[in-house]
């Protein structure tokens, strides 16, 4: 099946390009995008090559070519092997896909959403971008606490 996807090339350069989508392999599941989600500072960041494309690593230069999305939402065309809890026509959000029509993704990164508009769904991933930070923040200072606690008994 052919399918078309969003290319970064080169930086400054985006094109929309044909490619070729297999069956999907076990543990995976095929979906028709409905809505793919854009955040404008990391595709421009991607678009660009910037080394600030990670919080978690610094410096992190962009390679090209690059296929880039995380956040989208579709329904399930096919099932492969070993799936069970989807099926095809399910409804589903999808956690590190990418800007394409139709992708082929690991089952652990699909959730299904039924009746959920498409345009909601596919913010489910990057709504969660946040939310990371401040558990992140919050684990920080309760062991910041702790520290600080262990080292004024001592």
């Amino acid at each position: 099946m052919q399918t078309e996807q969003i290319v970064f090339t080169a930086p400054g350069v985006a094109e929309l390009q044909q490619t070729e989508i297999p069956a999907p392999a076990a543990g995976q599941v095929q979906v028709r995008i409905a809505v793919s989600a854009v955040s404008s500072g990391t595709e421009r960041a991607n678009l660009l090559g910037s080394d600030t494309l990670s919080w978690v690593v610094p410096k992190c230069k962009a390679q090209f070519p690059r296929v880039l999305g995380y956040s989208s939402a579709g329904v399930v065309e096919q099932v492969g092997e070993g799936v069970t809890d989807l099926a095809v026509g399910d409804r589903v959000a999808l956690s590190w896909s990418t800007h394409t029509h139709v992708q082929n993704i690991p089952a652990a990164n699909v959730t299904p959403i039924g009746d959920i508009p498409f345009e909601e769904a596919a913010l489910f991933h990057i709504a969660t971008f946040p939310l990371a930070v401040i558990l992140a923040l919050m684990i920080n200072e309760v062991q910041n606490s702790r520290f600080k606690r262990t080292v004024q008994m001592v």
